[in-house]
């Protein structure tokens, strides 16, 4: 049983070479593109993390200045209670002098 080779010329095997030395460039180049872009990507992650971390910072701040905020805006009612309380008490501290004056 003999077996049959088949042979491809030296031209079809130079141009086999040159196809696939060309979709090699054209890999290789991709490849670059993609390594571009990954590189990128990761920048791009790394900044995110930064701007992550300043925006729990604003937040925490934003936080820390509302409940300053909400103490100031209860000091005029506080004052306010404060005083009506003791306008209240001098009514009736004087009122009870008066009738206390009255009885004696």
């Amino acid at each position: 049983m003999g077996e049959e080779r088949e042979y491809i010329t030296r031209p079809e095997h130079q141009e086999f070479d040159q196809r696939i030395s060309a979709e090699e460039i054209r890999q290789n180049h991709r490849l670059d593109v993609l390594e571009g872009r990954v590189d990128r990507l990761i920048d791009m992650q790394a900044s995110l993390a930064v701007l992550q971390a300043g925006i729990d910072s604003i937040s925490g701040e934003l936080k820390r200045v509302g409940a300053e905020l909400d103490a100031l805006k209860q000091e005029p009612a506080d004052k306010w209670r404060k005083a009506v309380w003791i306008v209240v008490t001098v009514v009736i501290t004087a009122a009870v002098t008066f009738a206390m004056s009255q009885l004696f």
